[in-house]
């Protein structure tokens, strides 16, 4: 796989590496594993950060990381992105398309795990039709695991939506086959390994390490691993 697609390397950003030496350790990690890019999705939350404090944080460790010899040297691409906590009243919120970058513009979201209430669908609608913002469904096996049948249903068929994945969840079966089905049904389809740090959180997307071993699961995470790298390698090439 190119591009790690939901990762946590930014240094002293969030719960992510906890300095740049953290960050070099996890990109030697993604370059070990034939990676040339990720998407850095640093955490926004509303209730401690505002969008503009959030990005000037974001560029400093930025600034940070590109100081490393992989950065440096070409070896290695960054895509800035967030993982943006979805609340009450975030689509209504002023410089939401600062959050999207050209790689990947959609904005990636969160969800609360209590399911799709109905101020939840009001603000997605909103930020599809009004802010004209597509949504990207951050690491969808949650909300397959805790919400209710009818909620799954409205999350998979959330119109011009992305979903994001990691790719550990592909261990079980009924994940595997819905993201798959999702791919066959031309939805964009992401994976990530939501990595954190060196330790506990990993990157990892060897997928005999993560002990997916179904076949099918692992015809899912090939054929999505595909996708994904035909997705990012018009970035990588340009």
């Amino acid at each position: 796989m190119t591009c790690d697609a939901h990762i946590h390397l930014l240094p002293g950003l969030d719960d992510g590496a906890a300095d740049v030496d953290e960050s070099i350790l996890m990109l030697r990690k993604l370059v070990s594993l034939g990676m040339r890019a990720a998407v850095l999705t640093p955490h926004l939350r509303m209730g401690t950060n505002t969008i503009e404090t959030f990005l000037v944080h974001r560029k400093a460790a930025y600034q940070r990381l590109r100081k490393t010899e992989l950065i440096q040297k070409k070896q290695f691409k960054c895509f800035l992105s967030v993982e943006m906590e979805a609340c009450e009243g975030f689509s209504r919120l002023p410089g939401l398309d600062r959050l999207l970058s050209p790689e990947l513009p959609y904005l990636p979201l969160a969800l609360p795990l209590g399911g799709m209430k109905g101020w939840l669908m009001e603000e997605l609608s909103y930020l599809l039709h009004k802010r004209k913002i597509c949504p990207l469904f951050l690491h969808t096996e949650r909300y397959l695991i805790f919400y209710p049948e009818k909620d799954k249903q409205k999350l998979l068929s959330f119109p011009h939506a992305a979903y994001q994945f990691t790719l550990a969840s592909f261990r079980y079966l009924s994940i595997a086959k819905t993201a798959l089905q999702l791919y066959r049904n031309d939805k964009l389809v992401l994976l990530g390994s939501n990595g954190h740090n060196i330790g506990t959180r990993l990157p990892e997307i060897d997928l005999d390490k993560l002990y997916i071993t179904e076949s099918l699961a692992k015809i899912a995470a090939e054929n999505i691993m595909r996708s994904n790298d035909e997705y990012f390698n018009r970035f990588l090439e340009s």
